[in-house]
């Protein structure tokens, strides 16, 4: 399988320290500030008048240029200098950037003592919650915390934001409601959900259609055992029990129908458009489905061929029967004939349907319901080599199952299957809103005898990624059918490129190194500069979705640049 990491990026588009002695020697004084003050400190008289403003129990930021005795030189965030005497038992050193209390201030004199990073946080939080107009309640308090720890603004408007979603969804995590805001992502149930769901590792939307596959195969289960439970009923003497009969082989032909509805939907609507283009009266390139034997063992292809030459000898008449049985012969059949031929049989005949009993045993609707979704709902190494061949894949899932949900179709779907689909629907809602800011896909990838899915998280900011950025860094998690889960870290800087391979045993790591010549040699066709390492996947390595991609760039302890902030 050959996948362009180029391609696809392309288609997507300091803290408060410990406490030491606070006497600390001039010579660690930060440079350019003489450590001399009485001979070459800077001007404090524009950072005095400042201070001289402030009132006894306000707060500032200001970072430690030199100490002596109890005096303290501070730059504050604007660049101004202050003098100012630390309180007793204080311990500060050269260098840290701390939030300061003001204990007294007299025209003689500005007394200050550093806060603790807890002491930070609880005046911070009751300040903020003050200017915001919220009581001091723990559910507030959390709130703020969240946005502390999350770096966010705590400003009244995002205060309110905060405590009306979490009101209005009070099941949520609030990390989570933190991070959908911070994304600029819609506040909602489904995306809720969703994001909670990738934080689990329960997002795979490869799972998700093979789940629709396996409910495919359901139906047509109990569409047959339906049928086989009406004819072991007895012949129905009262008019009660002729009704419900009628009812259900009348339901059992509905079903059919859908089925058959939604076989043909699929396989006829996911051919490959330009990138503006919409599907047009249902006159698109139908999917190349593989011939039938190369899906289905020879023990089902017997069980196949002797239901429908049963079938045929009681109907010989019977059109649909006499097309399947002709390509079976022809060894011409492909799953999506079968498939097409069989559910409009039943759609039509539903008295053959307890003849397919034997298909649950052989699993046989199983195998072709699986086959028909790797057709028709997931990639192939070919369409992720085209130009926007991703993007336009989803665009042509969506439209798909939109499609199978719309014109009332969906009360008509059994409750499971509507379910699944709409999960598959607010999945991919869910990863375009996400892409708006940073850059993830997955590409669930059908191979010739095996399936992948694959993620792409792209650790670039979206807007420098669309200017071109020289610099990308990439992680490309594969679950592979045989190999396993595999983390393929790339490292893109202008024609260099650094790829780091996690694998899970040691035959992984033969078998890469055994084929990485080809991998190289590719490369460098298309002018790249490659380094290879590779290592076995260890337990404390495995990727986060939430901590490792969506919070990498937020800078943790940053309590104290929020003071002044709040000021503001």
């Amino acid at each position: 399988m050959q996948l362009n990491l180029n391609s696809i990026i392309h288609q997507l588009t300091n803290n408060a320290g410990s406490s030491v002695d606070k006497n600390a020697q001039t010579s660690n004084t930060a440079p350019n500030v003489s450590s001399n003050v009485q001979n070459t400190q800077p001007s404090t008289s524009a950072g005095n008048a400042l201070l001289q403003n402030m009132l006894a129990g306000d707060t500032f930021t200001g970072k430690v240029m030199s100490i002596k005795d109890s005096m303290a030189l501070l730059m504050l965030t604007g660049g101004d200098f202050v003098n100012a005497h630390i309180a007793e038992g204080s311990s500060v050193s050269v260098g840290q950037n701390l939030t300061f209390l003001i204990e007294q201030n007299t025209k003689q004199n500005i007394s200050i003592k550093p806060l603790t990073m807890n002491e930070q946080q609880a005046f911070l939080i009751n300040k903020a919650l003050d200017a915001a107009g919220y009581s001091l309640n723990e559910s507030n308090i959390h709130i703020v915390k969240e946005l502390i720890g999350m770096n966010m603004p705590i400003d009244a408007a995002m205060i309110e934001k905060m405590i009306t979603s979490a009101n209005e969804f009070p099941q949520a995590n609030l990390k989570t409601i933190a991070n959908l805001i911070r994304l600029e992502m819609p506040i909602t149930q489904d995306n809720i959900m969703q994001f909670e769901a990738y934080s689990n590792y329960q997002n795979s939307i490869s799972s998700q259609l093979n789940s629709m596959g396996e409910q495919f195969s359901q139906l047509f289960t109990n569409i047959v055992s339906n049928e086989a439970a009406m004819k072991n009923s007895a012949v129905a003497d009262n008019e009660a029990l002729a009704g419900n009969l009628a009812k259900l082989q009348n339901f059992n032909m509905q079903q059919a129908s859908m089925l058959n509805d939604i076989v043909n939907t699929l396989y006829q609507n996911t051919s490959y458009q330009n990138q503006d283009a919409t599907y047009q009266n249902g006159l698109q390139e139908a999917v190349l489905s593989q011939p039938l034997q190369d899906v289905l063992s020879d023990k089902q292809m017997k069980t196949l061929e002797s239901t429908i030459n049963q079938l045929l000898s009681e109907s010989p008449d019977n059109e649909q029967l006499q097309t399947i049985s002709n390509a079976l012969r022809e060894k011409s059949l492909t799953t999506n004939q079968l498939l097409s031929d069989l559910t409009l049989l039943l759609k039509n005949n539903p008295e053959f349907a307890s003849k397919f009993s034997s298909f649950g045993e052989a699993s046989i609707m199983e195998k072709l319901f699986s086959q028909m979704i790797n057709e028709t709902m997931k990639l192939t190494p070919a369409d992720v080599a085209k130009e926007d061949g991703i993007k336009n894949y989803y665009k042509r899932l969506k439209q798909s199952l939109e499609k199978l949900t719309s014109d009332g179709r969906e009360s008509a779907l059994p409750q499971e299957l509507s379910k699944s689909m709409n999960e598959v629907k607010a999945n991919i809602d869910f990863m375009n809103d996400l892409n708006k800011n940073m850059t993830y896909v997955q590409i669930p990838i059908q191979l010739k005898n095996s399936e992948t899915n694959g993620e792409l998280y792209v650790f670039t900011n979206k807007k420098a990624l669309s200017k071109g950025a020289d610099n990308v860094s990439a992680m490309l998690h594969l679950d592979m059918e045989h190999l396993g889960p595999i983390d393929i870290y790339v490292r893109l800087q202008n024609k260099n490129v650094s790829t780091n391979f996690c694998l899970a045993s040691e035959e992984l790591l033969d078998f890469v190194y055994a084929h990485i010549d080809k991998l190289d040699a590719r490369l460098q066709a298309l002018g790249y500069s490659t380094s290879f390492e590779m290592k076995l996947n260890e337990p404390e390595d495995k990727f986060d979705f939430v901590e490792d991609f969506v919070e990498k760039d937020i800078s943790k302890n940053s309590t104290s640049q929020f003071i002044l902030d709040i000021r503001a």
